[in-house]
């Protein structure tokens, strides 16, 4: 469980794996963070979430804020199915996300 974040030279590869819900939104919120604040395109892979809640959504949708308030592009490339079944429950799409 956890997050991973791979710098590359014009960009910020961020992969959370295992539950992405409210016991975790602390730890993956810091990474989050500073992934964002790298000053380079942030991408987003959550193929390796298990678990996915509203709290995990939602520090998506403040992510992308923060993001855009930077001047950063934060791009949610890939989802598994939980976080799929979260947007569904909450009536969005991984395209409403990158869409901020």
């Amino acid at each position: 469980m956890g997050i991973k974040i791979e710098t590359e030279k014009n960009s910020v590869v961020v992969k959370i794996d295992g539950p992405f819900a409210i016991n975790e939104v602390g730890e993956i919120k810091t990474g989050l963070v500073e992934a964002i604040s790298a000053k380079k395109d942030c991408a987003v892979d959550l193929t390796a979430v298990t678990d996915c809640d509203t709290a995990g959504i939602q520090l998506l949708v403040a992510a992308q804020k923060k993001s855009q308030e930077l001047k950063q592009k934060m791009v949610i490339e890939k989802i598994s199915e939980p976080v799929r079944l979260a947007l569904d429950r909450l009536g969005l799409t991984r395209e409403d996300l990158n869409q901020g």
